[in-house]
């Protein structure tokens, strides 16, 4: 059997799901007003969700007498994978804003605000998230993270966004005010 590449007649399925990376990474960025160059977050934040999220899926099982049978069934790739359907509860949209546990206070400041707000950008391995600080992002221009359990989500609002980030000030070179690039195209 020959396969053609880019033939969708035969790469029907991978196709789509490569479609949907690639709108679903760009969107992620856009609603949370964070910078380009942190793609790499977005894909594996939306590829985290994507894998738990349920859809109509096309089960092919062998019956007991050998046949191969077709079914559609409700579930998600995470349940297909583990037998075990995900928890779902700790799911949030990329760059969601929360609150999170600031360990920089130091100790003999008993009444300092320990907290911070942050943005979640992913999840850990044992059931943390990945948070950062938008407003060290801002002012250094380094993506820091920190990996806590403590996290109070804040839905509907977007700190990236309210601190005015560009999405591709520093790619394209769209005008900045604090950097000062300007674009040749744009301007």
């Amino acid at each position: 059997v020959v396969v053609l590449p880019r033939n969708p007649k035969y790469h029907a399925h991978e196709d789509r799901s490569h479609s949907e990376l690639q709108q679903g990474t760009p969107a992620a960025l856009s609603q949370s007003g964070a910078p380009t160059r942190m793609w790499g977050w977005a894909i594996t934040h939306w590829v985290h969700n994507e894998n738990r999220r349920q859809r109509p899926m096309r089960l092919r099982r062998k019956t007991s007498n050998g046949e191969n049978t077709t079914e559609v069934k409700l579930t998600s790739p995470y349940a297909e994978a583990y037998g075990v359907e995900p928890d779902r509860k700790h799911l949030v949209p990329f760059g969601t804003a929360c609150y999170f546990r600031d360990d920089t206070v130091t100790r003999g400041q008993k009444f300092a605000n320990r907290s911070k707000v942050g943005a979640i950008i992913g999840y850990g391995q044992d059931g943390t998230y990945k948070v950062v600080d938008p407003e060290k992002v801002r002012l250094s221009g380094k993506i820091s993270v920190v990996h806590t359990r403590d996290v109070r989500v804040i839905f509907g609002d977007y700190p990236m966004k309210k601190l005015g980030f560009k999405a591709d000030f520093r790619v394209q070179g769209y005008s900045d005010e604090e950097t000062g690039t300007v674009c040749e195209v744009c301007s």
